[in-house]
């Protein structure tokens, strides 16, 4: 007996997968449970068992190609069994018309009868080499006059001229890994669906800094690496984010919201495939040093296509970090399911006016894109006072 092995189907968003590797090679026997191939889909690389004992007899998909899911990929029976051959149509059936297609009759041509021309239209006509039985005539009864030949002139000078082409930019062709596919249809549908709207605020990250400093040497100790801005952020949403239901949430119909009973930020994570989104879960019920350590490890598993279904699902809010790029303030866009996203850029020194005089201090700059079909512009600037006046006296991080 034959079984197909098909594209597996994970109840993600992604349509389709890669084949990574295959592990097995045709003619190879191989036991249920047995890891087959290697597989990329929807932000996650797996690992595909095979589903009974047997011999692989056919690998219908080699390795880099992108498929459905659900579709056949390959074959495992007994030695000796016959791989079925797809349906092929009967001979002499006729080809099939695609849907949509208009079909006609073959044109039957009308009697010609004598043409009626002027003299002067004729003549130009014959100058020119010009079918005046290919001429509607605009005169009376049809009649061909000197105006219609001089369209026909003018229309061949349009087409004699040359016509200057542009020359092409020469470049190259590169395929989106499966993550940055996903990533692309997930930003489109958001821009397109979600009606954004952006505040942003500049706050004193001076306390920020100093309490970075002072934790810095007990994480090196007790985790075995420093202590990020990303890990105080997101300890920061976890405090905040139960006080601010609306921005945990998600637009659900024309009359309903959708408040989230967990508080699960998501952070934005540059691995080599792309840009993925890891969530921690229940957040609010960690400490700093644990949220530390969940972020820490799901950007090692990110940068080793390790992560697995539930490490990048689940999310309710999201922070997106690029402070370490040197870049000061960026507008995001929301993660379809969800009401909210926060931009954060890198501490620099600026500028102040402080009790009337001029000061250098380290500041950070922050923008929270809001869904407004769930929350407001009031919603939005409250959140962000709270989290700035947090942020600014921020001992209760390390609670």
């Amino acid at each position: 007996m034959i079984t197909e092995v098909t594209m597996p189907k994970l109840g993600l968003t992604m349509e389709e997968g890669t084949i990574l590797s295959w592990f097995k090679g045709e003619g190879e026997a191989i036991r249920a449970g047995e890891i087959l191939l290697s597989v990329e889909t929807d932000k996650v690389a797996i690992d595909v068992e095979a589903p009974i004992n047997g011999t692989l007899l056919k690998i219908v998909v080699p390795s880099g190609i992108t498929v459905p899911l659900g579709e056949v990929i390959a074959y495992i029976g007994n030695p000796g069994d016959i791989i079925p051959e797809k349906i092929k149509p009967a001979s002499g059936s006729s080809t099939p018309v695609a849907p949509g297609t208009r079909i006609t009759e073959p044109a039957v041509a009308p009697a010609i009868g004598p043409i009626k021309v002027s003299p002067i239209a004729r003549k130009l006509a014959d100058e020119n080499k010009i079918d005046l039985s290919t001429v509607h005539g605009s005169g009376p009864q049809g009649r061909i006059v000197e105006a219609d030949i001089r369209a026909i002139l003018s229309e061949r000078e349009k087409v004699a001229q040359p016509r200057v082409v542009p020359a092409e930019v020469s470049y190259k062709l590169q395929s989106l890994t499966s993550v940055q596919k996903v990533t692309a249809q997930r930003m489109s549908e958001s821009f397109r669906t979600i009606p954004h709207f952006h505040l942003s605020i500049e706050l004193n990250a001076a306390p920020l800094v100093e309490l970075r400093q002072k934790l810095l040497p007990e994480y090196e100790a007790g985790l075995g690496r420093r202590l990020t801005y990303t890990d105080l952020l997101l300890r920061a949403l976890a405090l905040l984010l139960p006080k601010h239901p609306l921005l945990n949430a998600a637009y659900h119909g024309e009359s309903q919201v959708k408040l989230y009973e967990e508080i699960n930020p998501g952070v934005a994570i540059a691995a080599g495939q792309g840009l993925v989104v890891g969530v921690i879960h229940h957040a609010d019920r960690m400490s700093l040093e644990e949220i530390a350590q969940a972020c820490h490890t799901l950007t090692v598993k990110a940068q080793e296509r390790r992560l697995t279904p539930d490490d990048i699902s689940g999310g309710t809010f999201t922070l997106t970090n690029l402070g370490m790029y040197a870049v000061d303030d960026f507008s995001p866009i929301i993660n379809p399911g969800q009401s909210a996203i926060l931009a954060t850029g890198a501490i620099v020194e600026r500028v102040v006016s402080e009790s009337g005089k001029l000061m250098l201090r380290p500041t950070l700059r922050m923008t929270l894109a809001v869904d407004h079909r769930v929350a407001d512009g009031i919603a939005g600037a409250l959140f962000l006072k709270d989290l700035r006046d947090l942020l600014e006296v921020p001992e209760a991080l390390q609670d």
